[in-house]
């Protein structure tokens, strides 16, 4: 393709006007921008106007020219020349940008990964300087790499042993380096940046020399009297005087202390619980209740219990108490009336029982129950009130037997006693003569009203005799469709019943042909073996219901056809009586205005012969039922008369229960009786007369300003209980002060309500069945009152000589002996002292930073040790370093930091530890690539680490020129490392899948080779052969051309 002359020439011109002032890469962009590239204005995805730079000249074709009349060899030589020079450039341009970023840091600070990349890429590049690549022979080596490479083999020999220092070649030597090391670095460090442990040690040193003591404080202390002491040093020297006095008394007993000594033993091995016998703790935890103690222990423990809770809490507001002890105190200050509203209070105390909430006053009737009972049982209550209670319980159903109630509805009346049975019915029947004589008919029971509508309506009652003329005028075709299918219906139906329990081979030859005409007919039964059951061995009742209906339809039918055309008195009796029933039970001869008036009639109003009659049939039907239904199908009203006559006699009533409601206290009552019991003697109570009520007045419409004292007392209390007259801002106001803000009587009264609390909550339950913290709370309280002293435990804990104590027990004796000391000496100075007890607690207290120079600590932590005195510092650096090189000798190889070990190869290198000919002698014809490759990769890392052992730990903005440039190059290598990286995996990843995207329609349509005459299988082959073919050279494209459009990635600082 020709290049175009005037875009040459435009080159040529603007070249001329601006000369390449220099070789630099500025002076280079600029001529470029200048001749080559033009300024055009383009627009943004935004609308913005943007400044572009775009070729005059396309590069291919600056590239054409430049090839042109080149052999191809030459050309891919140059082409990857250039390639190289400009991976070259990036490298070194991204890695003098990063160098800025790491500047600052140091050989030290780099990270274990960074490092060896660094030692390896060094290593390489001496490798490269020598000319030497990985097909280089062993044997071919300079002398200073194959030194190197016996060096290698020699180290990986030692560190596949990982010795201690102390233990490898020249050992004395390299710790010796390694001290004198340790020693001019850690001069320079201050106190504060020294490792934990050698600052601990520096520290000893300096206070053992009395450098860090505060020399005022320490006269001070002498000069005071003990009481005058801070708690912390009493607790201090109080527990090294205790220690030092059980030292001196390992052999002797407790009971042989002195009288000071052993009062302080005694309190704290009581307060240690060691006079309690264990066995009679566990018999109360596990096998006791606590209504098994005395009851004055009783009330002493759940006092002590109570006011354990509440003076643990005293000092905190009673809303942030924990959750148990907060509403313990909550429900205890409401119960005495603490959050009531007294207006509400006075504006009830005018009014009567009734005025309150159903749900409050079923609620106080229960409790004024639980009140009276008061734990027993109703055999309790005088004679009246029990009677009252029994009756009540009675009528509720509450002392039924369930499976007599329940069994009542299958059962018949006949079942039931004979005398009973009697009574009863005679009860029922004068009943309903009581009831058809006063009531209208709308006003008795739906069965009883329509059974006397049926009675009646036998009797022609309700016949309207036109209509009746009318009737047997016409003939039976002349009905409505509707009254034709239903008497069809019901003829067939009378028809049916007359024959279907009469075998079928019995029934007239006429009838069982038109019966199983009917059958074929309409395909009702077409099993055959069915069909031999009914013929042979059946009756019609074996056929379903629908079958028997559909017969039923066809037998009506046929008789309905042979009367249709008759007028009714012409009928048989028989069919004529039929006829008119069903007539008259659809209404065709109802005299309306006779129904309307029956819903307000009685039955007195009907003349005495139908009275009777009525009166008669219902009785019938009456017996009838009961004789022949069970009670659970009688309609509801004569059943709950049954119901109600067999509850008068006592039927229903459990003798068991019965017994129990005589016997047991509510809380042992099965179910909800106890609370039914408790909830109906309240009720009795204040209905009727008792000890309580002795005027026999209804006290729920009494005003309960005059309601009996005791009554009104249980009731202020009930209301109080249950928050009837809570007031929420009170309440708050209570709950936002602290319990010992109370008062003294108040608080007392609170400890009562809430031992009461607990013993209602404990109850009888065993000791192991309460929560854990109310069990370990009366098991405290019991301990507290000596309960499980033993005087034989105690014996024996006196008995015991002090060395024989458990190391906590001596620790507890030995600050309760030292406080004894204390107290006995308090008004004593510490000069006063003996000299030698005086310095044994001033050397005790000085080992423990008690006169420790806080200021001069402080300052020290920034001062490096070379500033300290000459010979303390001397001293100390000595010591330290002694310390660091013991250290050092007992560490293994393995375990070495990253400074050390390149100390110790450095001197391992060069006391000339090396492998031995025998072991180079099978290496030297191999190729450094074929080394095992963690040799391959030591030999690198080592010829890195001679190259960075000149570096130091100082920053690398202080490295000379060479070295700054070698790191900055490893920073570019690694930056584009990674570029290739994430570039080759990404590519690979998204041509991967079009490769398979491609090779699935290549499997879909492979078969259309077929119609070309071409094997698809062998086409397939050849195709995918083709297309991965392609995807290497895609993959190889694609990368070459995304990498050098790739912005460098900065990498991470250690």
């Amino acid at each position: 393709m020709p290049i175009p002359a005037a875009q040459l020439a435009e080159i040529e011109a603007d070249a001329r006007r601006s000369p390449l002032a220099g070789t630099g890469w500025a002076e280079l962009a600029e001529h470029m921008l200048a001749t080559h590239y033009a300024e055009v204005q383009v627009y943004d995805r935004g609308h913005r106007r943007q400044a572009s730079w775009l070729p005059r000249l396309p590069f291919h074709m600056m590239a054409q020219a430049f090839a042109a009349g080149m052999d191809p060899e030459t050309l891919r030589e140059e082409v990857l020349q250039s390639l190289r020079w400009a991976v070259d450039q990036r490298e070194q341009a991204w890695g003098r940008q990063e160098m800025k970023r790491w500047q600052g840091l140091s050989l030290d600070d780099l990270d274990e990964t960074t490092y060896d990349g660094l030692l390896r890429f060094l290593g390489r590049r001496e490798l490269e300087v020598a000319e030497l690549g990985p097909e280089t022979i062993v044997e071919e080596l300079p002398e200073d790499l194959y030194e190197h490479l016996r060096f290698i083999l020699a180290l990986r020999q030692l560190e596949e042993r990982n010795p201690h220092l102390g233990e490898v070649p020249h050992a004395a030597e390299l710790l010796e380096e390694m001290g004198q090391g340790f020693e001019e670095q850690i001069l320079e460090t201050p106190f504060g940046d020294l490792d934990p442990a050698l600052q601990e040690s520096a520290r000893e040193h300096l206070r053992q020399a009395g450098q860090l003591d505060d020399i005022a404080l320490r006269q001070r202390l002498l000069d005071q009297p003990v009481s005058a002491w801070d708690q912390r040093t009493s607790d201090a020297v109080a527990r090294f005087w205790g220690r030092r006095y059980i030292e001196g008394h390992q052999d002797q007993t407790v009971d042989g202390l002195e009288s000071t000594a052993r009062e302080a033993a005694i309190a704290y091995l009581d307060e240690q619980r060691r006079f309690v016998d264990e066995e009679r703790v566990q018999r109360f935890l596990v096998h006791q209740s606590l209504s098994d103690l005395d009851p004055q222990v009783q009330q002493d423990t759940l006092a002590r219990l109570a006011r354990t809770r509440l003076d643990r809490a005293s000092r905190r507001k009673i809303s942030n108490l924990d959750v148990g002890t907060r509403q313990a105190v909550t429900d205890a200050l409401q119960r005495m009336g603490q959050f009531s509203d007294e207006t509400r209070r006075e504006e009830l105390r005018g009014g009567r029982l009734a005025d309150l909430e159903k749900k409050a006053l079923t609620g106080f009737e229960a409790f004024l129950g639980r009140q009276v009972l008061d734990g027993g049982s109703l055999a309790g209550l005088e004679d009246g009130l029990r009677q009252a209670v029994l009756q009540a319980l009675k009528k509720a159903g509450a002392l039924s037997d369930p499976a007599r109630v329940q069994g009542l509805a299958a059962q018949h009346l006949a079942e039931l006693d004979g005398n009973l049975v009697a009574e009863m019915q005679e009860s029922l029947h004068n009943q309903l003569r009581s009831e058809l004589a006063t009531r209208t008919m709308e006003e008795l029971p739906a069965a009883t009203r329509k059974q006397i509508h049926q009675a009646l309506n036998e009797q022609g009652y309700f016949v309207d005799q036109e209509k009746v003329g009318w009737y047997e005028r016409k003939t039976l075709a002349q009905l409505s469709p509707d009254l034709m299918r239903g008497l069809e219906q019901h003829l067939g139906q009378i028809r049916l019943a007359s024959l279907e329990k009469t075998p079928f081979v019995e029934l007239p030859a006429e009838v069982k042909e038109k019966v199983l005409a009917f059958l074929d007919a309409e395909g009702l039964v077409t099993d055959r073996a069915e069909r031999l059951r009914l013929t042979q061995a059946g009756s019609l009742s074996i056929l379903s219901p629908e079958v028997r209906n559909r017969v039923a339809g066809h037998l009506g039918r046929q008789w309905l056809v042979s009367i249709r055309d008759r007028r009714p008195p012409a009928l048989p009796d028989e069919e004529r009586s039929l006829v008119w029933t069903f007539l008259r039970d659809q209404g065709i001869f109802a005299d309306e205005f006779k129904e309307e008036l029956f819903a307000y009639q009685r039955l007195d109003e009907f003349d005495a012969e139908t009275q009777q009659a009525v009166e008669a049939s219902l009785v019938r039907q009456l017996t009838a039922d009961l004789e022949k239904r069970p009670i659970g199908e009688l309609p509801a009203d004569i059943r709950a008369a049954v119901q109600s006559h067999l509850a008068e006699t006592d039927y229903f009533v459990d003798a068991q229960r019965l017994a129990q409601v005589h016997e047991l206290p509510p809380e042992s009552l099965p179910g909800d009786l106890g609370q039914q019991l408790e909830r109906t003697v309240g009720a009795c109570l204040l209905a009727g007369a008792s000890g309580l009520n002795p005027e026999g007045l209804d006290l729920y419409r009494a005003p309960i300003q005059e309601l009996p004292a005791e009554i009104q007392g249980w009731l202020w209390r009930y209301l109080d209980e249950t928050g009837y007259f809570l007031d929420e801002k009170k309440r708050t106001q209570v709950l936002d002060r602290r319990l010992e803000d109370l008062g003294g009587d108040l608080y007392e009264a609170l400890i009562v309500e809430v031992a009461g609390q607990l013993r209602q909550e404990i109850g009888d339950q065993p000791v192991s069945d309460l929560p854990e913290e109310l069990r370990q709370g009366l098991r405290e309280s019991l301990e507290s009152a000596g309960y499980f002293h033993s005087d034989e435990v105690r014996a024996q804990v006196l008995a015991q000589r002090l060395g024989q104590f458990r190391r906590e027990e001596v620790e507890g004796l030995s600050a309760e002996l030292g406080q004894a000391w204390l107290r006995e000496n308090r008004d004593r100075r510490l000069l006063d002292l003996p000299e030698a007890d005086r310095e044994e607690i001033l050397a005790h207290l000085q080992a423990r930073d008690w006169f420790l120079d806080e200021a001069r600590f402080a300052q020290l932590q920034a001062q490096p040790l070379r500033e300290l005195g000459p010979a303390v510092r001397d001293s100390l650096v000595a010591e330290m370093r002694l310390q660091e090189v013991e250290n050092l000798r007992g560490q293994r190889l393995a375990g070495l930091p990253r400074e050390r070990r390149r100390v110790l190869h450095t001197f391992l290198l060069e006391r000339g530890l090396a492998a031995d000919e025998a072991r180079m002698r099978p290496l030297r014809r191999t190729k450094l690539q074929d080394l095992p490759e963690q040799v391959y990769d030591d030999l690198l890392q080592n010829l890195g680490l001679n190259v960075v052992s000149h570096w130091g730990s100082e920053p690398f903005q202080t490295l000379d020129a060479e070295q700054r440039g070698l790191f900055a190059a490893y920073l570019g290598r690694s930056i584009l490392a990674r570029i290739e990286r994430r570039v080759l995996l990404h590519t690979i990843s998204r041509l991967w899948i079009d490769y398979l995207t491609d090779i699935e329609d290549l499997r879909r349509g492979i078969g259309l080779e077929a119609y070309g005459q071409r094997d698809p299988l062998v086409e397939y082959k050849r195709r995918a052969f083709e297309l991965f073919a392609e995807l290497g050279d895609y993959i190889r494209r694609t990368v070459v051309r995304s990498l050098f459009r790739q912005p460098p990635e900065p990498l991470r600082a250690a």
